[in-house]
C-alpha cells in the first residue's frame, strides 16, 4: 500500500485550523465558526459549543478507487455526537461511502442523491475520554470496518463487512463531527492508504519454492493519482 494522506497532528497549537498534513496537503475545515477547528496538544481538535452543528475537516485528494483510512479518536461526551470518516466522495462532495460511530454503535453507510442507506451495523458502547482507533476498508465492492480501544492489540476480523455496488471511484479523506452538546472531539494519527492489488506468475512463483525466497509482488490494476 502507499501512504497518500499521513498526519500526527504533532506541531504548534493554532487556534482556527489544522494547518498542513505531514502528507497530502493542507485541511480544509468547514464549520459555522473558525475557532472551533485548532491544533491542541499534538492533536486536531474539534470543539463544538452549542446545540445542532456540522463540523468536518477534510484533505481531498485526487480518485482513489481502494483505500483504507486509519485514525484515532476520542471525545469527552457521546450523546448525539456522531464521527464520520469517508471514501469515494464524489466531485460535489454529495455521494459517498462512509464509516459512522455513534455512542452506542458502529454502522457502515452509503449517500447517494442525498439519501443515507445503512449497509451494516454492530452494537457497541464507547466510553467518554477513551482513545479508539478506526480501519475503514473500501475494496471492490468490499466495505469493512473495525474499532478497538487504541491501546489494545488490533483485532484479525472485522466487525462489520459488506458489500455494495453504487460508488466505484471518488476522493477520500473526509472526517466530520455532528454534535448537539457542548463537546471536544480530537483526532490523531490519521492516515488514507491506496490498496494495490498485487499477483504473481506461476515462473515466479515456482522459483520462489525452489529457492527458498517469498515471490516477488506484481502491482497488477493499480490506481494512479
Amino acid at each position: 500500500m502507499t501512504v497518500i494522506v499521513s498526519d500526527t497532528f504533532n506541531r504548534a497549537n493554532t487556534t482556527q485550523d489544522w494547518g498542513t498534513a505531514d502528507t497530502g496537503g493542507a485541511w480544509i475545515h468547514s464549520s459555522d465558526d473558525v475557532t472551533h477547528v485548532k491544533i491542541a496538544a499534538n492533536k486536531g481538535r474539534i470543539l463544538h459549543t452549542g446545540v445542532g452543528g456540522n463540523h468536518s475537516c477534510q484533505i481531498y485528494g485526487s480518485n482513489v478507487a481502494d483505500s483504507e483510512s486509519l485514525v484515532t479518536f476520542t471525545t469527552d461526551v457521546w450523546g448525539s455526537t456522531l464521527i464520520k470518516v469517508a471514501a469515494r466522495i464524489t466531485a460535489n462532495h454529495g455521494d459517498h461511502y462512509f464509516a459512522r460511530i455513534a455512542g452506542a454503535n458502529k454502522r457502515i453507510y452509503k449517500r447517494v442523491a442525498g439519501v443515507d442507506t445503512q449497509l451494516g451495523t454492530v452494537i457497541f458502547t464507547f466510553a467518554i475520554n477513551t482513545n479508539y482507533k478506526l480501519r475503514f476498508r473500501v475494496e471492490g465492492t468490499a466495505l469493512k470496518l473495525r474499532v478497538w480501544v487504541a491501546v489494545d492489540a488490533e483485532p484479525g476480523t472485522w466487525d462489520i463487512e459488506v458489500t455494495d455496488t453504487a460508488l466505484a471511484t471518488g476522493r477520500f479523506g473526509m472526517q466530520r463531527v455532528f454534535m448537539d452538546t457542548v463537546v471536544n472531539a480530537d483526532f490523531e494519527d490519521y492516515s488514507v492508504d491506496d490498496l494495490v492489488v498485487a499477483a504473481v506468475t506461476v515462473p515466479e512463483m515456482m522459483a520462489a519454492r525452489q529457492g527458498g525466497a517469498q515471490p516477488a509482488m506484481i502491482p497488477v490494476g493499480v490506481t494512479s493519482y
